[in-house]
């Protein structure tokens, strides 16, 4: 592993409002994390300096890098940190719900990573972020470890005693806490234990390892990326008691589950139905100079 960290930019003194965000993904997400990371530079205000931790697979080459890096090519008030990850979760199963690589672990490793910070929030690469992040990283999380969107009921296999499930997809950490407590080694060893039974990987390990010490935003901060309730009870028939939480104006958006603009949704023809209709993705993706990189590379738009 290994830490390549940008220059800060000398500008840097004119900004009294910093705020730490974390990525992690592998060779397939680098343009639908370039969209989110336009979404957050256009909506915070003139004092908000954003400093990005971007956990990225050993599979990165010059090429990706260099689309996220046009982030802060663009935008004078951020910078960008790289740490580069290799096998250190290449022991544990990705198959779990729905089958991801190994980059869905990276953030679990984030409180080892951020030595120096108490605090940042994590976004999964498919959430656009509508507003000015300063008073949701403001939220108070001094006794908790994680704070994120209500998940659902938690899962009986893991015991009777289970607070509320938050989802790990958009979430706010407290690296102190958790330094404090150990609970990487924790989450390693219930990862070892419950390897083959996991259902939603590291999300299953935020709620079991870190139970009754997480929080759950405000139901208007956070919303799911879902079309309407019918539309969801048909495409997710599998997971029957999801959250559907719409708010008209979310902190964030949150393309959840099968639910990606993107890429569409298989039919039992298998046509794709393509996601036009989802405003809230195109309306960034079209700000970006990536925007016919998307369309060329995604199979919603392939022929």
């Amino acid at each position: 592993m290994y830490r390549n960290i940008s220059d800060i930019s000398k500008n840097i003194i004119k900004f009294n409002n910093f705020i730490n965000i974390a990525y992690a993904f592998d060779n397939n997400y680098y343009y639908i994390t370039h969209v989110s990371m336009k979404s957050i530079m256009l909506n915070q205000n003139k004092n908000t300096y954003i400093i990005f931790h971007i956990l990225i697979s050993d599979d990165i080459y010059n090429e990706q890098k260099s689309v996220i890096d046009d982030i802060c090519k663009e935008h004078i008030n951020c910078r960008i940190n790289y740490y580069k990850l290799k096998d250190e979760f290449k022991e544990f199963s990705t198959s779990g719900f729905i089958k991801r690589t190994t980059a869905i672990y990276y953030r679990l490793l984030l409180q080892n990573l951020l030595l120096n910070e108490t605090k940042t929030l994590y976004f999964d690469c498919d959430t656009l972020i509508y507003k000015d992040l300063t008073e949701l990283y403001n939220y108070n999380i001094s006794d908790k470890y994680y704070v994120g969107q209500y998940e659902g009921k938690p899962l009986k296999r893991y015991g009777n005693n289970l607070t509320d499930f938050i989802n790990s997809g958009a979430i706010l950490i407290n690296l102190e806490n958790l330094r404090k407590n150990n609970i990487f080694q924790k989450m390693l060893d219930f990862l070892r234990k419950n390897n083959q039974t996991l259902l939603f990987l590291d999300q299953d390990a935020i709620n079991v390892v870190c139970n009754g010490k997480n929080g759950i935003f405000p139901s208007n901060y956070i919303s799911s990326g879902v079309c309407s309730l019918s539309e969801m009870k048909e495409i997710n028939k599998v997971k029957s008691n999801l959250i559907i939480n719409e708010q008209k104006e979310p902190y964030i958006f949150h393309f959840k589950i099968y639910l990606k603009p993107w890429l569409g949704i298989a039919t039992g023809e298998n046509k794709l139905i393509c996601f036009d209709f989802f405003p809230r993705f195109y309306e960034y993706a079209r700000k970006t100079k990536y925007y016919f990189n998307i369309l060329e590379n995604f199979a919603c738009f392939q022929k």
